[in-house]
């Protein structure tokens, strides 16, 4: 469901993030623990690192598109 998303499975796939970070510790691996990276992100089935402006455009474009749908219902409330 979220293969190809830029989400994070901490949170919606969280039975598939516990058995990464497992296997990691199993295998030694500390890239994601030693990571001084503030945003990582869930990508094509690996973890990457992003800037921490990554989602800034998309919450603006959300925030953008709330404020007009508001200022319908509002124009639309007027109406009656």
């Amino acid at each position: 469901m979220f293969r190809n998303s830029a989400h994070t499975p901490m949170f919606e796939e969280s039975d598939k993030f516990m058995n990464i970070i497992q296997g990691d510790v199993l295998q030694g691996k500390t890239e994601f623990a030693e990571s001084t990276d503030i945003l990582k992100i869930w990508m094509n089935d690996e973890n990457q690192n992003v800037s921490e402006e990554y989602y800034d455009q998309y919450i603006i474009d959300i925030a953008k598109k709330l404020h007009s749908q508001k200022t319908m219902v509002n124009i639309l409330k007027q109406e009656d």
